[in-house]
C-alpha cells in the first residue's frame, strides 16, 4: 500500500468520480527527479556535493523573501547568485558574477538531464489513460529544466496540459498568484486541479489558493509538519497518487465499479 493517508476529499472521491481531479499539477525538481542530480555539477565547479540542497534551500529562502517583499527575481538570477557565494567560500576568487551565471547553467544542465523517478512513466500513461490532463508548475525553468528532462526521459508526449513557470506570472510557488495562473491556463476551475509536490509548502500554497493537494513523501522522514493544514492526501510515491485516484493497485476496481454503476464485491473498495 503505497498511500500514507487520506485526509479529506479524496477519501470520497472513489464514490463521486464527479470530485476527482480534471487536470494533476506538476511540481519538478525533488517531485519528478531527485534535485541532488546537480551534485555532479557540483563537483565539476569544484563544490562538495552535499552542498546542492543547502544552496537550493538559499535560493527558495531568498527568492521567497523577495516575492513576499513584493520583488519577483527569477530562478536563475536567485541562484547564480547563490553558487557565486559557495565559490567564494570555497576560495575560488577568480569567479566573477558572469561565470556565477556560467555555473548556473552547468547545474540546470545536470538538472535537465537527470533520471526520473522510476515511478513516474508509468503515472504519466495511467493519467492520461483517465483523462486527466498532466501539466507542470515549477518554480524552476518550463522549457530549460522541464521540457528537456521529460524528453530526455520520452515522456513528453505524455504531458497534455501546458508547461508553467512562475517567470510567467512572475510570482514564486507558494505565492497564491502562480497557482491562479496556471488555473487559468487550464482553464478547469481551482477544486478540480491536483496540485502533486514532494514540498509542503508547496501543496500548502496551492491548497490557500483553492486546489486540492497530494504531499509524495518519498522521504519516510520527511512527514507533513503539524503546523501547516492538512493536504488531502500523503502518499510515498506516485503508484500511492493512482491507488489514490482509483487508477492502479486495490482502488481502481472500486472505482470502475463506482463509475459504471457496477456494486463492488468485498474487499474491493480500495483504501
Amino acid at each position: 500500500m503505497n498511500v500514507i493517508k487520506k485526509l479529506t476529499g479524496y477519501k470520497q472521491s472513489l464514490d463521486k468520480p464527479e470530485l476527482k481531479p480534471k487536470a494533476v499539477l506538476l511540481d519538478v525538481n525533488g517531485t519528478l527527479f531527485a534535485a541532488t542530480a546537480a551534485a555532479p555539477a557540483f563537483k565539476k565547479l569544484g563544490l562538495n556535493e552535499s552542498l546542492v540542497e543547502l544552496w537550493f534551500a538559499n535560493v527558495l529562502r531568498d527568492a521567497f523573501a523577495a516575492q513576499a517583499a513584493g520583488l519577483f527575481r527569477p530562478f536563475k538570477e536567485v541562484g547564480a547568485h547563490h553558487l557565486e557565494v559557495m565559490l567564494r567560500e570555497a576560495g575560488k576568487e577568480e569567479w566573477s558574477r558572469l561565470t556565477g551565471v556560467d555555473a548556473m547553467q552547468k547545474v540546470m544542465a545536470a538538472w535537465a538531464a537527470a533520471p526520473l523517478y522510476p515511478d513516474i512513466p508509468e503515472a504519466l500513461r495511467h493519467l492520461n489513460n483517465a483523462n486527466i490532463k498532466v501539466s507542470v508548475l515549477t518554480n524552476g525553468s518550463a522549457e530549460g529544466i522541464a521540457k528537456a528532462v521529460l524528453t530526455g526521459n520520452k515522456v513528453m508526449q505524455l504531458v497534455k496540459g501546458p508547461m508553467l513557470d512562475i517567470s510567467m506570472p512572475e510570482s514564486w510557488k507558494p505565492f497564491p498568484s502562480s497557482y491562479q495562473f496556471a488555473v487559468k491556463q487550464l482553464g478547469v476551475s481551482a477544486d478540480r486541479v491536483c496540485m502533486v509536490a514532494s514540498h509542503p509548502w508547496d501543496i500548502a500554497g496551492a491548497m490557500q489558493a483553492g486546489l486540492r493537494g497530494v504531499y509524495v513523501q518519498r522521504n519516510p522522514c520527511e512527514v507533513w509538519p503539524e503546523y501547516l493544514p492538512a493536504p488531502d492526501a500523503v502518499v510515498q510515491d506516485f503508484a500511492g497518487l493512482l491507488e489514490l485516484l482509483g487508477l492502479a493497485g486495490p482502488g481502481a476496481a472500486a472505482a470502475k465499479a463506482v463509475e459504471s454503476g457496477s456494486p463492488t464485491k468485498a474487499g474491493s473498495s480500495g483504501v
